[in-house]
């Protein structure tokens, strides 16, 4: 396989197709690239994240207009200064490689030309820094609409500090659910590789050494899973304990129930539930492979299981959103419209959701998200409509709620964006 033409035909399906990356680049294609399956992937995966950065760079260098530069060629040029701009690969492999995958002599003339251009120019091409909003779209390559989003929630400054925070590559975070996270650092080190506890979360491991999760201790011994440590706040939040019924409506792919489960030692019982029964296989291995076992099923959360009303001491209502807050994680959310149709989707399931709760009980409301929509204006007209229930204020280490809710954010957290809400209903069980 030639690890740049395969990444340039992945980058022509995406756009032409306007399909989801991660769906793309498959188990078979990672399996026939074999050694090359980490620069395949990078590339890819970095060329779709920094798409308006090299689109920009594209025009800037060429004067030409991106509709007149054939698919072939641009996808050839978004690899080859992707590899120039934030990759360290020598310069003259990267021109040679890249023009030897031109069709014929005007394309390879052409590729070898721009490329030249910007290995002399040496520093990526940006608008003028007085146009703010463009200049950080193309910097940082997020739509001109999202930065204005940001911007107007937090700031010019903390929305550059926030876009940078998503185009870092960043350790993989754990859970760890058999023994203590300092024995499991400890058995790491042994291994050679470097890790650190989580700044909030009690059970949370940051394995620093780039490690294939599948190849770390006790993975096969189910003594840990990946969840970033947003998530994790969100189920110390949730406070399972022993004995107790816990009901996850949105499970896939099954983090907070397991996380769960983990609180309640594997002594209770756990409903995960998602729309999609395609996904509820996922949900099962994970927490087979964790030796935890619940109740899988497919269900649609705004309808729910009335069987089960009022039984719940504990509900996980983690809905479905606009994913804001992990944009960094799933290179092309950025560039997808968000539905208008989302908040009204959530408050739907939210109530739904609520009749699960038996009196005394909690339920956890959580986005990966930071728009107030999809969150605390959610939450104030739930608690206005549900006088059964009121915010719970929790603490996780140092971080407090405020008012039962807390946000995440990955400028100041260095977590995924994040919202958690806690909320009880009121009377004795």
């Amino acid at each position: 396989m030639n690890i740049r033409q395969k990444a340039a035909s992945l980058l022509s399906l995406w756009e032409k197709e306007d399909g989801f990356a991660n769906l793309m680049l498959t188990d078979d294609i990672l399996q026939e690239a074999k050694d090359e399956a980490g620069t395949l992937t990078a590339l890819f995966y970095g060329a779709v994240e920094r798409k308006l950065s090299l689109d920009y760079a594209i025009g800037a260098l060429s004067g030409r207009a991106l509709s007149d530069i054939s698919s072939h060629t641009k996808q050839l040029l978004r690899l080859g200064l992707y590899q120039i701009y934030f990759m360290r690969i020598p310069p003259y492999a990267v021109v040679n490689e890249t023009v030897a995958l031109g069709e014929n002599k005007a394309e390879k003339g052409f590729l070898n030309a721009i490329l030249r251009r910007a290995l002399r120019q040496g520093e990526m091409p940006l608008p003028p820094k007085d146009k703010k909003i463009r200049f950080l779209s193309v910097k940082e390559s997020f739509p001109q609409e999202t930065v204005k989003r940001f911007a107007s929630l937090f700031g010019y400054e903390k929305t550059e500090e926030l876009l940078a925070f998503f185009n870092r590559v960043l350790p993989t975070t754990v859970r760890v659910t058999k023994g203590s996270r300092e024995e499991y650092i400890s058995l790491l080190a042994k291994e050679g590789i470097e890790a650190e506890k989580t700044a909030f979360a009690p059970m949370g491991v940051r394995v620093l050494t780039p490690s294939a999760v599948s190849s770390l201790p006790l993975f096969a011994e189910g003594g840990f899973f990946v969840q970033d440590e947003a998530s994790q706040i969100a189920t110390v939040a949730l406070d399972a304990k022993k004995g107790q019924r816990v009901i996850d409506v949105c499970a896939c792919p099954g983090g907070k129930t397991a996380g769960a489960l983990a609180d309640m030692k594997g002594e209770g019982e756990a409903f995960a539930f998602d729309l999609h029964e395609s996904k509820l296989s996922l949900v099962s291995a994970n927490l087979k492979r964790l030796g935890f076992s619940a109740s899988v099923a497919a269900l649609d959360a705004k309808e729910g299981n009335p069987s089960l009303f009022e039984t719940a001491d504990r509900v996980i209502c983690d809905v479905p959103c606009s994913g804001l807050g992990v944009l960094g994680k799933k290179p092309d959310l950025r560039y997808r419209e968000i539905s208008a149709e989302l908040p009204s989707l959530q408050y739907d399931i939210l109530c739904a959701s609520c009749r699960y709760v038996k009196r005394g009980g909690v339920l956890v409301y959580s986005t990966c998200t930071l728009l107030p929509e999809e969150n605390q204006e959610n939450v104030a007209r739930f608690l206005e409509e549900h006088k059964d229930f009121e915010a719970e204020d929790f603490a996780v280490g140092s971080l407090k709620s405020e008012k039962g809710q807390l946000t995440l954010l990955p400028f100041l957290h260095e977590t995924d964006g994040f919202f958690v809400a806690k909320l009880h209903r009121k009377g004795n069980t």
